[in-house]
């Protein structure tokens, strides 16, 4: 039986470049264009993929308390930025939705609280570090952080979850999975062995522009991805990207 799978990652919801459902647009005009370009995107693309059968949500939602970006904040009440994601999540539509945990900076409050907690409660599932997902013969492993990041070698990261899970599975901790899935680095990169496993970095939904990016050189994918799951083949693995924009240089 066929399976088509949402992935998507990374939100920050809160942030004046996150992903911005309409009744939360906040900022600056230029900030609110773009908000508002982005949310436009999303929707439609989204309505053109579904139906999902499932989807999954690898962390990030929210933006937080604006620890690294607090200038860049819109949306400061966190319960707000909870409501922001559960919007999002309604706008795509799925009745069967998995969720991991973000990076406790941006999603955790200094009370320990777990702001994406909260969000899997308002829509009904289950939220965990790390979850492996059954479906038509494959096993999904599904995390938001990487065994690290690297810029010259971005396939080594997702190599390392691939040979840990191995590791686990001999120790009889983990099931061994097929397909891996992570977030947190913002970036599109896919590794593998044909017909044997896949793993996969998957883009964010949060915008070029942050404060924090401007120390980084690492390349940006915005987007988010869709695993369509048929009878007889591999599952195919395709990303949707946001639309982007050259930089234009100063003329002397």
């Amino acid at each position: 039986m066929s399976k088509r799978i949402g992935i998507f990652s990374d939100f920050h919801c809160g942030h004046k470049v996150g992903l911005t459902p309409p009744e939360f647009y906040a900022g600056k005009r230029s900030w609110v264009m773009k908000q508002a370009d982005r949310w436009q995107w999303f929707s439609k693309t989204v309505k053109e993929q579904a139906p999902f059968d499932a989807c999954i949500f690898l962390g990030d939602l929210v933006d937080g308390q604006g620890v690294k970006n607090h200038s860049e904040c819109i949306i400061t009440d966190t319960n707000n930025q909870v409501d922001a994601v559960v919007q999002i999540i309604k706008e795509i539509g799925c009745d069967t939705n998995f969720m991991v945990y973000g990076t406790p900076v941006h999603v955790q409050e200094k009370s320990g609280h777990e702001l994406e907690k909260d969000v899997a409660d308002q829509i009904g599932c289950q939220i965990h570090g790390q979850i492996w997902i059954e479906v038509e013969g494959y096993t999904l492993d599904c995390r938001h952080h990487p065994a690290g990041n690297s810029q010259v070698y971005p396939a080594n990261p997702l190599v390392k979850e691939r040979e840990s899970n191995v590791k686990w599975h001999d120790e009889g901790r983990q099931p061994l999975a097929n397909i891996y899935f992570r977030g947190h680095c913002h970036r599109l990169y896919d590794v593998g062995q044909p017909n044997r496993w896949s793993a996969h970095a998957v883009p964010a939904l949060q915008g070029v522009g942050t404060k924090y990016g401007r120390r980084l050189s690492n390349i940006v994918h915005e987007g988010f991805g869709v695993l369509d799951i048929l009878p007889g083949m591999w599952p195919i693995w395709t990303v949707h990207e946001a639309p982007a924009w050259m930089e234009t240089p100063f003329q002397l």
